[in-house]
């Protein structure tokens, strides 16, 4: 997933999962040695692994692909414009924000 425009983007206990008094660059989260399981970081908090992103993402297409459909996914639970921007590029048609 493309960050690099956000990559000197500092996070710090305003954002979700970032441990208090801790202000990091996004650059360098991955750096810092943190373990969720261990507690290193409040919850909630997601990783996300890109290489299962990919997975999934291939998967969904073939599913679609198989059954001539299309999808516009609910984003309002990723909250995550790179990812909305992914789902857009990998055939969603369009994407959802509110429930009727």
């Amino acid at each position: 997933m493309h960050l690099h425009p956000l990559d000197d983007l500092v996070l710090d206990e305003a954002t979700k999962a970032i441990p208090p008094g801790v202000a990091v660059r996004l650059h360098d989260v991955g750096s810092m040695g943190w373990n969720l399981l261990r507690g290193d970081v409040p919850l909630p908090a997601a990783v996300i692994r890109e290489s299962a992103l990919d997975h999934n993402s291939r998967w969904m297409q073939r599913f679609l692909a198989k059954r001539n459909a299309v999808i516009a996914p609910h984003v309002k639970t990723t909250m995550c414009p790179q990812i909305m921007q992914r789902q857009l590029r990998d055939g969603a048609w369009g994407v959802t924000v509110a429930t009727l």
